[in-house]
């Protein structure tokens, strides 16, 4: 919601999707969903609840909202769970990843933003992180999930020069 806020002061509208699992406190999205729609409207505030792995809802948000930039954020969180429910993590972060890369490519985005994880870094002994340290060693299948996406973005940009941040 920090983003989406950002996003609508400097005056651009936004559409958000979320799927509302229960890993955060549902409650607490509710409400600055709420508080999005109360102090900028229904008509620069538009969501949509569902799952980005869902390729037919994704369509139909892509065709009538028309997104300019992508800035996805969506994920299924969590290490610890991702260990003992790998397949979720799968599915949620690496096919919805890449149903919003493809709609990104075909609805011709300008701009795909693709927020990975300190997870990718796994069992790093750096004190800082680096993008070029190698990450080539996931921990956890969610951050096996996460470094696939990453390589899924830079796969757009190199066949599609989609552009990714």
């Amino acid at each position: 919601s920090h983003v989406a806020e950002s996003l609508l002061e400097r005056g651009d509208d936004v559409v958000i999707v979320d799927n509302m699992n229960d890993y955060y406190d549902v409650r607490i999205k509710e409400s600055n969903l709420a508080l999005l729609r109360e102090k900028y409207g229904d008509k620069r505030v538009s969501v949509f609840v569902g799952d980005i792995c869902d390729a037919e809802l994704m369509e139909q948000v892509f065709e009538f909202m028309r997104p300019e930039w992508v800035c996805h954020m969506a994920a299924r969180a969590g290490v610890r769970p991702s260990i003992n429910d790998p397949f979720i993590y799968i599915q949620a972060n690496i096919k919805g990843t890449t149903t919003l890369l493809e709609l990104s490519h075909k609805y011709g985005v300008k701009n795909f933003v693709f927020a990975s994880s300190s997870s990718v870094y796994g069992g790093s002994k750096s004190t800082y992180f680096s993008e070029e340290e190698s990450v080539d060693h996931p921990v956890s299948p969610y951050a096996a999930s996460k470094k696939a996406c990453e390589l899924l973005a830079y796969t757009y940009h190199h066949l599609y020069k989609l552009n990714i941040s």
